[in-house]
């Protein structure tokens, strides 16, 4: 049931390049360098997230990726959900100010999540 949907998710991101500011790629798969080179190349690639540090296509470990090349086990502890902690038990002392953030609006990431095992 794989078909082509390599290729599809690389021509959908290619079509939409300029519907996004930025992508995340996550996959180890060799089949997606040319995507990932692409997005280099027109300045729109965000991160390269590898999710198995030891096994991963040897066209991903190009040197003009290393710089964008992050490992899943080594931002888990970042993004894992944290535990609650205990409340306080004394009232916070300061101030508290507030800005207007609601002219910012935040940019607009494409996330791809490429699987690597072939089926």
């Amino acid at each position: 049931m794989k078909g082509n949907v390599d290729a599809e998710l690389v021509l959908h991101a290619m079509i939409h390049i300029n519907d996004f500011d930025q992508a995340l790629i996550v996959t180890g798969d060799g089949d997606f360098h040319c995507l990932v080179e692409y997005l280099l190349e027109q300045k729109k690639l965000l991160a390269l997230m590898v999710p198995n540090r030891k096994k991963y296509s040897g066209l991903l470990k190009r040197k003009y990726f290393l710089p964008y090349t992050r490992f899943v086990a080594d931002i888990r502890n970042k993004v894992q959900k944290k535990r609650k902690t205990p409340m306080r038990t004394k009232p916070h002392q300061g101030t508290l100010s507030v800005r207007d953030n609601s002219s910012i609006s935040p940019p607009k990431i494409m996330s791809i999540a490429l699987s690597t095992s072939k089926q």
